[in-house]
């Protein structure tokens, strides 16, 4: 990304330029609590995943690709995942943003969403067959389908409030 696409609201400032990586930690810790039963964890949304395509989009420089794979790595550690599996993801989504920021930034609510949902699919059928040739078995897609639907269904949701968050922020 060249310096020329960058605005000034978009540069780092200082604690107040914390608050993506925070809300993206949150967001971590958020989906990491036992809540309900196993299957209900199944299908609770990739909450880091559309707080990494979100910040990245609107404000590229507030999440860093260090910060997208340091929340990578904790839900790794944290869900028993293979290791790098999360980090991949999220690395992924933060590079895949910053690829076509020039297409979409300044686009409607529906075209993020339309490519936040392409984008996700992509990722979780990436994911899917990465933890298959980890374990060496085809791991079930059922769960994991259901997770990439719930997570592109509470998109809009999520991005309301981080645009609310961005709003009180900036």
């Amino acid at each position: 990304m060249s310096s020329t696409q960058i605005k000034a609201g978009d540069k780092f400032k200082g604690l107040a330029g914390l608050v993506p990586v925070l809300i993206t930690i949150f967001f971590s810790i958020l989906m990491l609590l036992p809540v309900g039963t196993s299957a209900t964890m199944s299908i609770f949304p990739h909450l880091p995943m559309i707080a990494v395509f979100y910040w990245t989009a609107h404000r590229p420089l507030s999440m860093p690709l260090g910060a997208a794979a340091l929340v990578g790595l904790i839900l790794d550690l944290w869900l028993g995942v293979p290791l790098g599996l999360n980090i991949l993801l999220l690395v992924t989504m933060r590079m895949f943003v910053i690829a076509q920021l020039k297409y979409f930034k300044g686009r409607s609510v529906l075209v993020y969403w339309a490519i936040f949902s392409l984008s996700c699919l992509a990722l979780f059928a990436m994911s899917w067959i990465i933890a298959s040739y980890a374990t060496s078995s085809f791991a079930p897609v059922g769960p994991l389908f259901n997770q990439a639907l719930v997570t592109i269904v509470v998109y809009p949701i999520i991005s309301w409030i981080l645009t609310r968050a961005r709003a009180a922020w900036t």
